[in-house]
């Protein structure tokens, strides 16, 4: 029976869950045109009434870029499919967030690049293997056995 509200009788949640049913979105400018479909995802939040919320949960979408120039065209076929592993952050204060998440996120990317120039066309397949470990402020992100390090809070790549 769901807890209609965060306290009843006294009694805080315990969980939290969230499912994405379905989303997509678009993005449309002169020359690029970006698709997201069969957005889906489903989150488990627990320990919420603790002091550290632990989130386990899945996500996936799919999707479409096209990138025309007057003389070509370049179109991204995409998808990915993540798991997230006890990501653990604080409840209450967000002061120095990035520095108090941990967790792993693990996943999956695959694509079709189709390039067509007048009459040439190549296509290519892609397959990623991703697996981003988060602790102290830092994300350890490896694709496919290469390892680059991304500060959380920025999100810029600091080394790799």
């Amino acid at each position: 029976m769901p807890q209609q509200f965060l306290v009843t009788e006294g009694d805080t949640a315990h969980s939290i869950r969230c499912t994405i049913v379905e989303g997509t979105g678009t993005l449309e400018t002169p020359h690029l045109s970006a698709a997201r479909t069969n957005i889906a995802g489903h989150f488990v939040a627990t320990g919420v009434n603790t002091d550290d919320v632990t989130v386990n949960g899945t996500y996936s979408r799919s999707g479409a870029h096209t990138l025309t120039t007057r003389n070509a065209v370049r179109t991204l076929d995409c998808a990915l499919a993540v798991e997230v592993i006890d990501l653990v952050g604080p409840r209450g204060s967000r002061r120095d967030l990035a520095q108090k998440v941990s967790g792993i996120i693990t996943g999956l990317y695959t694509a079709t690049v189709t390039f067509e120039r007048g009459a040439l066309y190549r296509e290519r397949d892609v397959e990623r293997d991703v697996v981003i470990v988060i602790e102290d402020g830092e994300a350890l992100i490896t694709v496919n056995g290469a390892t680059y390090a991304g500060n959380v809070q920025t999100g810029y790549v600091v080394r790799g």
